[in-house]
């Protein structure tokens, strides 16, 4: 007899479920953060939101979506800043040193723009699950990584400049070749 009354109580029990995010509420969010809408798009079926917060462009993509109203399952927000002065090498060495942190809280790779070259970027992913709801924690924790990125690609810049400015190698070996140096003249 229990048995039939907890399999009556699951049956009309209230059923978990993810609460999809439409373009429309993603783009609210994103605006009540204090970040820029430069547009939204539809393309095969996805929301694709393009957005900037304090002068870093980023895209939202919201994915696996139902009709009609788009409501999506899967929010994929993602970066990506000019490299130079790092080349191919140091892009690669960089995603992986930052993709190995136990503490990354996005996948960073390198790509090639055709307009403007070798791009470094960040990607985060979220399945909402069961009772998630895509909110202004979401967006927040995006901002959160965004700075954290761009703070990480900066100061990465910074250290190869001044590696080439020192002339240092990969070794970490300071190179004061004669012919770099101006000859000196007596007069």
């Amino acid at each position: 007899m229990k048995k039939i009354i907890l399999g009556f109580c699951a049956l009309f029990a209230p059923v978990a479920a993810a609460d999809p995010v439409t373009a429309q509420e993603a783009m609210k969010e994103l605006r009540d953060r204090g970040a820029y809408i430069h547009d939204s798009v539809l393309i095969f079926g996805e929301p694709l939101i393009s957005a900037e917060f304090e002068d870093q462009g980023y895209r939202l993509v919201l994915s696996q979506c139902a009709q009609p109203d788009f409501a999506c399952n899967i929010t994929i927000f993602s970066a990506c800043q000019t490299a130079a002065p790092l080349n191919m090498n140091d892009l690669m060495q960089f995603a992986n040193e930052q993709n190995k942190q136990a503490t990354a809280r996005g996948t960073v790779y390198t790509d090639r723009d055709g307009g403007i070259g070798d791009v470094i970027c960040i990607r985060s992913r979220r399945d909402l699950h069961t009772e998630d709801v895509f909110d202004m924690a979401d967006v927040f924790a995006w901002h959160i990584v965004l700075n954290n990125f761009s703070e990480a690609v900066e100061k990465e810049k910074r250290r190869i400049t001044v590696r080439g400015l020192l002339g240092i190698d990969e070794s970490g070996e300071v190179d004061f070749a004669e012919n770099d140096l101006p000859a000196r003249t007596e007069n």
